[in-house]
């Protein structure tokens, strides 16, 4: 019997405990027009040894922001490749 008396003091109390705190909610607040979506930009690189065969594949790839940015950073690979040696051709 004390034991069922205890449970439901603790069971009461439990419940005023509930009624009366307080619940604070956090707002994620984030302006749409801040984030800026990336797409992903790569160049697709053939290796060819010198009799002509295929000796292999690269992709080398980047986040870009806009179809502008992309090119321009495929315009930098293009041109890294070609300084390092590198033939260029674009198919």
């Amino acid at each position: 019997m004390k034991k069922v008396i205890l449970l439901a003091a603790f069971g009461v109390a439990g419940f005023i405990n509930a009624k009366t705190s307080e619940v604070k909610v956090l707002e994620n607040k984030t302006e749409v027009s801040d984030v800026k979506p990336f797409q992903l930009c790569g160049v697709s690189v053939t290796y060819y040894d010198g009799d002509g065969n295929v000796s292999g594949y690269d992709m080398i790839t980047s986040d870009q922001s806009s179809l502008q940015n992309c090119q321009m950073w495929q315009s930098l690979v293009i041109h890294r490749l070609q300084k390092a040696g590198f033939s260029v051709s674009m198919n």
